[in-house]
Formats: structure tokens, sequence, C-alpha cells
């Protein structure tokens, strides 16, 4: 873990494999797993936004473009144009094994294997993480541009979104990789400087275009995801007063309006996928809290008890979903794809666990759980109760 502390980075990574540790009880389980991921990465080839099967509209292999997930053909038109939603209900066209989410899997996956694989391919896997950064950000053939101004286009509608912008939305855990990698001595100081220029190319676009000030207009999971974006790359550029105003705007902008003093998030109920996005938008209001701790900010997210709450935003957002965790047959709003929020709510208490070790959640469906204790169960009871479940992390494939 020394090592983790010498890279200049946001410092999530290092968080993310805590949360593997403590909820497998061990690491052999994640260790085994982990170098599944990254000999299946060796594999195959690097990727580069020039293979997608997607196409921008210009016709250059360079520009990223992607198809909003949830829109399909209307069945009442001769071409099906224009296509219209169907929310929660995912268009296989949509996908495309090619994605900035993939690509920062991959590099994350080889960039824990560089740390902590036990097979003697470390460095293996590290060389190959900084050749999946050449391809798909530098080199002149193959690497994308630096703007999403084709994400989420809806065919007979639009080319693109400016919700598009949440495809990038896990650049954090390249910004993690980067400052380790760099850390470890195997990426070159060139690709370091072009890395760093491309995001800065990025971040100016997402700031200046229309479609970034769409996204950042937004009232749900994409307006925060747009701030845990702003903000982790002017942290990666060194930006660190732009972080700081963002940050700061956000814990009022964002988690103030999202977070109601039951810990409910109305925006997200409202989706039909509710405990998901529900869930995915807590995650991203606890990157905002750990960048505004890591920035020294002057908002304290984790400690900040707003006038008319009990606790704090973040804490009260996850005891919310923790009843639903175990049992969503009294969940009172939609949950189209069924199942329990187990593995979130799992992933988020490892996250909260550092910031709140003797907190204890009030579950309310302790009436129907004897062995819930009345006074609540703490962020570490969560991790253990539901670290088994298979969903808990990408990482650990089901045996």
């Amino acid at each position: 873990m020394q090592l983790l502390k010498k890279a200049e980075t946001v410092s999530f990574l290092a968080d993310r494999l805590c949360e593997h540790i403590a909820a497998m009880r061990g690491e052999t389980a994640l260790i085994r797993n982990l170098t599944k991921r990254c000999e299946a990465v060796l594999a195959s080839e690097p990727m580069t936004v020039t293979k997608r099967t997607l196409h921008a509209p210009t016709g250059d292999p360079h520009d990223y473009a992607s198809m909003g997930p949830y829109w399909w053909p209307d069945p009442s038109k001769p071409d099906g144009l224009p296509y219209i939603r169907r929310d929660g209900e995912f268009n296989p066209v949509s996908r495309d094994t090619i994605s900035f989410d993939h690509f920062f899997d991959e590099v994350y996956w080889l960039t824990l294997g560089a740390l902590y694989a036990e097979n003697g391919r470390n460095r293996v896997y590290a060389e190959r993480a900084v050749r999946d950064i050449e391809v798909f950000f530098l080199d002149g053939e193959t690497k994308v541009h630096p703007h999403l101004r084709y994400a989420q286009g809806i065919p007979g509608i639009c080319d693109g979104r400016g919700i598009g912008l949440i495809d990038t939305r896990n650049s954090i855990t390249l910004f993690d990789a980067v400052g380790i990698l760099d850390a470890l001595g195997v990426l070159p100081e060139e690709d370091l400087t072009g890395l760093k220029a491309w995001f800065d190319a990025y971040l100016n676009w997402m700031l200046t275009d229309e479609n970034g000030a769409d996204e950042d207009s937004q009232h749900n999971n994409h307006g925060t995801w747009y701030d845990v974006q702003v903000a982790a790359t002017a942290i990666f550029l060194g930006r660190n007063k732009m972080a700081k105003d963002r940050l700061l705007s956000a814990y009022d902008r964002r988690l103030r309006k999202h977070i109601r003093p039951d810990g409910s998030q109305p925006f997200e109920l409202a989706r039909t996928d509710a405990p998901g996005y529900s869930s995915m938008n807590l995650y991203a209001s606890t990157m905002l809290a750990k960048m505004a701790k890591h920035t020294k900010s002057k908002v304290d997210y984790f400690g900040n008890i707003p006038e008319g709450y009990r606790a704090p935003l973040p804490l009260l957002a996850l005891e919310y979903l923790l009843p639903y965790a175990a049992d969503m047959s009294d969940f009172p709003y939609q949950n189209i794809h069924g199942g329990t929020p187990a593995a979130s709510v799992c992933r988020l208490a490892a996250l909260m666990l550092p910031e709140y070790p003797d907190a204890r959640l009030h579950d309310r469906s302790a009436v129907k759980d004897p062995s819930i204790p009345e006074e609540g169960i703490t962020l570490a009871d969560v991790v253990a109760r539901f670290a088994d479940d298979e969903m808990f992390w990408r990482l650990l494939p089901t045996e």
C-alpha cells in the first residue's frame, strides 16, 4: 500500500481494492479472479474506437458515437423512425463491446494485477495497461477524439445528446490507474503528457460545448456524474481550484436537492429502475464526497448535517436503501429488472466504512429479521451481511 500513497491520484483505486479484500474476508478469491481478468485482456487486442460497430455521422472513425440504450424503433412507422423511449429496457443494438466503460475496466484490472498478481506476470500486466492507453488515446491511427458530440444519439431525433457524457463517467478509475502506473515506472513521460493534453481538451469541451452545458443542467444522476467528471479531471490536471469550486457547489446543487431527509432520492425513484438509479446516484455522490475530502474542500460531505436532517446525506441515502437489499417485497417504486440492490448497498457500505466506522444504520426491515438489533447495524455488519452476493463486484465473476 505504500506505493499507492506515492501516486498523485484521487486515491479511489486503493479504496476499491480494500473493498474487495474486506468483503471477501481474504485475498485468495480476489487475486485468483483478478488474474483471470488480466489474462483474458492479454488474450485480446487493445481496444480502439476505430473498430466500434456504431459509427458517427461524420464518417470519421476517431469520433466516438453511441446510441441511447432505452430507445427502440416505433412499430407504428414503416422505418421505425423516430425511435421511441422505453425507460429501463435496453436495446441490444446500443451495446458495443468496445466502449469507454470496457476500456476503463480493462486498464483498472491490469493495474491491480500489476500490483497484486502472484503469478510473476505483474510487469506484463502493467505494460499492457500502458499499451491500452496508448492505443485508445494517443496513437494517431487509433486514438479517439476528445469529445462526445455523438454520444447517445437517437435514430430519427438527434445525432448525440448531453446525457451522452455519462459514457465517460468512470474516467476517475483511469486517473487512479495512471498515477499508479507512473509510480511503478512503466508509464513513459510522453504518454502522461499526451494523456493530460487529451483530457485537457476533453475538459474544455465539456465546459464549453452545448452538450456539456445540457448535462450540467440535468437534475438527476446525470448532473451528479457530470460534476464527478469535471472535478476528477481537474484534479488529474492539477487544477485544484477548479475542482474545489465544483465540489463546493455540487453539495448544495446536487446532494441537497437529490436526497430528502428520509434518505430517498426522488429523481431516481421516478425511474423504472428506481433501486438501480438510486444506487448509481449515491455512488456518484460518494465519489464527490471522497474528492472533497481529498482536496480539503470547505464542505465536509461526510460530516455535514443540513438543517432538517438527522445525519449526513450519504449515510441517510444508504440507510434508505438498506432494507431493500434483502427484501424488495414492499418497495413502493418501480423495479423493472427485479432483484435487489444488495451488491450496490454492500459496495457503498464498504466505501463509506472508513468515514463512519462506528455509525449505525437503522434498518426498517428489522421487524422481519430478529437478528438485526434494535439500535441498528454498523457499516461493517452491512458489508459482512451482503458480501457473498454474486453481483457484489464486477471483478469477482461467479465460479
